[in-house]
């Protein structure tokens, strides 16, 4: 399939963002703030809005300073790619190819590695902490996810943050990463 052809999303900044060619896309740190503070958690099936910018925000906090930025990013082809609950995720072999050539092309533009174990870890501590409040009757042992008891502490706000709220809390925290790098 050709570029001519439609095979691109138009992303917040009026990017195109080819899916036949993953390494030649240029990718935004606005779209990624932007689409990820729109997409809600858990197929939103959630007992409220909650997105994946807040989710990536919770994985940072809950990473050392020098893989802050890694879970800041974790999810951010899921910008370009949309949120696959991670069930429906292990079914789609074609998905998590062009997902892991992504997550390459945006590990060397932003100058991260998400191959550290700890960030995985994170990111299933930041799962539990989150169904622990966005699922108030779910039997979570069941969900088969064994991390960081000690952080399930963590309690999430009451009420969701508007998505332009999230976009700004999410851009502010990159910037402070990224200038704490340097």
């Amino acid at each position: 399939m050709s570029k001519k052809e439609f095979n691109f999303i138009v992303t917040s900044t009026g990017k195109r963002f080819y899916f036949d060619d993953i390494e030649s896309n240029y990718i935004d740190i606005k779209d990624i703030a932007t689409a990820l503070s729109r997409i809600c958690r858990f197929g939103g099936h959630g007992s409220r809005f909650y997105s994946v910018a807040e989710h990536s925000i919770l994985v940072s906090i809950l990473l050392p300073d020098e893989l802050k930025m890694a879970g800041l990013l974790h999810d951010a082809t899921e910008a370009y790619l949309g949120d696959v609950t991670r069930p429906l995720k292990a079914h789609l072999e074609a998905y998590k190819e062009i997902e892991n050539r992504l997550h390459k092309h945006i590990e060397s533009v932003f100058g991260v590695s998400f191959d550290d174990p700890r960030i995985k870890e994170a990111d299933d501590a930041a799962l539990l902490i989150e169904a622990k409040h966005l699922y108030d009757r779910e039997d979570l042992s069941t969900w088969g996810i064994d991390v960081m008891e000690n952080k399930h502490h963590i309690v999430l706000p009451a009420r969701g943050s508007s998505p332009s709220i999230v976009k700004e809390r999410f851009l502010w925290e990159y910037l402070r990463l990224l200038q704490d790098e340097e």
